[in-house]
């Protein structure tokens, strides 16, 4: 998907199809307090990799950024990754 914030053209972008926002708030929020930059999230019957970025401030570390990506199941890049249970 590719979209325009601001004035800036956002290139590639991901989301999911059939959720609501509430959902994949409540995901990106419980990757961020619980998880690490890469998280394996089984939703359902299907494990997604959630990835989330920490801006570090004075207040304290907030969201940067949080998306799905395609987690592929011969990669490796994934063995490091949390593994978080959502039912």
């Amino acid at each position: 998907m590719q979209f325009t914030w601001n004035g800036q053209l956002k290139d590639v972008s991901s989301m999911f199809i059939g959720t609501s926002p509430e959902f994949e708030l409540a995901l990106y929020t419980l990757c961020f307090l619980a998880g690490q930059e890469e998280n394996i999230v089984q939703v359902g019957d299907y494990e997604v990799k959630i990835k989330v970025y920490r801006i570090s401030s004075k207040y304290g570390d907030k969201v940067g950024s949080a998306y799905p990506e395609v987690k592929h199941p011969t990669c490796s890049c994934c063995s490091s990754a949390k593994r978080i249970g959502v039912s």
